[in-house]
Parts: structure tokens; sequence; C-alpha cells
């Protein structure tokens, strides 16, 4: 008996609680799950799964073995897989999500890049604002801006993102400029959906604080509120990588350059695995070495306006 084969039909055979199921997923007969699993059970003399006509129940020796089955089958793919990548160059199909705006500024041009110094890797773009769940969608790596990843995923940071206080230079000349967060409210703010009840965060000694602003224009994209901005309507709240340009040519001013709030962190976040595969490694360095600190974006100080 072929020990390793056994150990997958009986992990089938746990996993979809059917011979039948076991046998189409392995694409072999129901005989020959059967009988793997008989032999298995005569090999050391236990009961792993308890048959009947109609119900199949896995026994606690059996549910133990399984997880030492699962663990063994992963390490001999994992070892398959290295060994296979070592003498191959990177190649399969790679599903990637990352925020829209962002991609749409300094990721995609990059995406492209990859995929000239990686032909044999299919990139499958999704860009969209939302958190899907990696596993259920088959996302291989998502690119999120957060403070906090899901403790659920395996997170490589990329770089830090930075938000800046900023308005047009004529919407400052009317209404003035705030000495501090605190005066905020007297200002119109354009807000972004996001920036959780109208609340906007600020540094002040080292703490976070937070404003509740207000003001006559909200939007869900953060270029649209970079537009409005732009038009002079007010003072908005915006990431350096969205802005950059604006604060070089001058067309909006950063204020209230004290008191920015904590950056937050650019990271590409994979599903749990114990082996990475090397398309998603090569896709992940690429990405560190392309957006790494500081990243690109990122405006001279000279360049700032105070």
């Amino acid at each position: 008996m072929n020990l390793l084969e056994a150990m997958r039909i009986f992990s089938a055979v746990v996993e979809t609680g059917s011979l039948s199921e076991a046998a189409r997923r392995l694409n072999i007969s129901t005989s020959t799950v059967s009988k793997s699993l008989t032999a298995l059970e005569e090999r050391f003399d236990v009961s792993l799964v308890s048959r009947t006509t109609r119900h199949l129940c896995v026994t606690e020796i059996g549910r133990s073995y399984y997880k030492r089955c699962t663990q063994i089958l992963e390490d001999v793919d994992s070892a398959e897989a290295e060994l296979s990548e070592l003498t191959t160059a990177p190649r399969g199909s790679l599903r990637v999500t990352a925020p829209t705006v962002l991609s749409l500024r300094h990721i995609a041009a990059r995406l492209a890049r990859f995929a000239e110094l990686y032909p044999e890797i299919h990139l499958d773009i999704l860009l969209s604002n939302e958190n899907f769940d990696l596993i259920t969608e088959g996302i291989d790596v998502a690119i999120r801006v957060t403070a906090e990843p899901d403790p659920g995923l395996t997170a490589f940071p990329l770089t830090e993102t930075r938000r800046v206080f900023c308005a047009a230079p004529a919407y400052l000349e009317w209404a003035g400029r705030p000495a501090s967060p605190e005066e905020l409210p007297g200002y119109n703010c354009l807000i972004a959906m996001g920036q959780t009840q109208h609340r906007w965060p600020y540094r002040q000694r080292g703490r976070t604080k937070h404003v509740l602003v207000q003001g006559n224009f909200v939007a869900n994209n953060p270029d649209v509120v970079r537009s409005a901005a732009l038009r002079g309507l007010g003072i908005a709240l915006l990431p350096t990588w969205l802005v950059n340009e604006d604060l070089r040519s001058g067309t909006l001013e950063r204020i209230l350059a004290g008191f920015e709030p904590a950056p937050n962190r650019l990271f590409a976040l994979t599903p749990p695995r114990r082996f990475l595969p090397r398309k998603t490694r090569c896709f992940i360095e690429f990405m560190q070495s392309e957006l790494g600190n500081p990243p690109p974006w990122e405006v001279p100080a000279g360049a700032e306006s105070t």
C-alpha cells in the first residue's frame, strides 16, 4: 500500500464526508477509495470511520489521525513545490486585489512592469476598495492600507502612507488658516467617507486625538474630495499618495503640519499558509522594492508649504 496516497484518500473522505464524493474529488473509483480506507484500517488495526449504508462518521482515532495526515501532506506538498520552483521560472495564475484610486495612480504601471518581467505569470487584477475574503474569492495577494492588518492573514509591509491637512490657497486666503485642529469645526471640511462619523484624527504631543468636523461635501472616493479641495471649497484630510503633485505645484497647500495623524501602512496580505508560492513571493518582493520607504510619492521636505 502507498501510505501517502492512502493518507490523501482518507483525508478526502473526512473532508467530503462521503466515499463517493472523495472519489469524485480525486478522480478515482469509489471502490478504490473503499479498498484504500480498509487497507489503512487493517494496517493499524483500528477503525478510522464508522460506515453504514447512509452515513459515515469519523471516529475519535480517525479525527486525530486526520490532523496528522493533514500536517504530513502539507509538508510533502510544500517540499515538492519548493523543489519544483527552484528549477523553473515563476509561473501560474496570480489574483491580486488593490484599492482603486491608489492603484490607478501608483500601482497600475508597476503591475504592467511586473508582467513584463515575469511573462509566465498570468495576472488577474481586481481593483476595489472592498475587503474581500481572500480564501472565498480565490485571491492570492491583497494590497491594503490599514493600521492593523487582519490577524487571520499573513502580512508583508510594503511602505507607510501619510495623510495631510490641505486646502487650496484661495480658500485659505478667504477663510484664514486654522492654528490648531480644534479650530477645524469652524471651517468647511471636505469629507471622504470612511473618516468615521466625520471625526478626523490628529496627533498632539505624541497622542492621537480626534476632532468632529463638518462640511457641505462628502464623497466615498478620495479623488472626488481632492477635486473639491482644488476648487477651493474647503479643507481636506488626504493621503500624500493622492495629493503629492498638488503640494509640489502649490495648487494645494499643507496646513497644520505639526498635527498630522499617525501614518497608516500599506501591506501585501496573503491567506495563511506554510509555503508561499514563488509567483506570490516574487510579486511581493517586487512591490516592496518599488514602494519601499520612502515611498515614491512622498513630497520632499523642501517642497512642502508649512
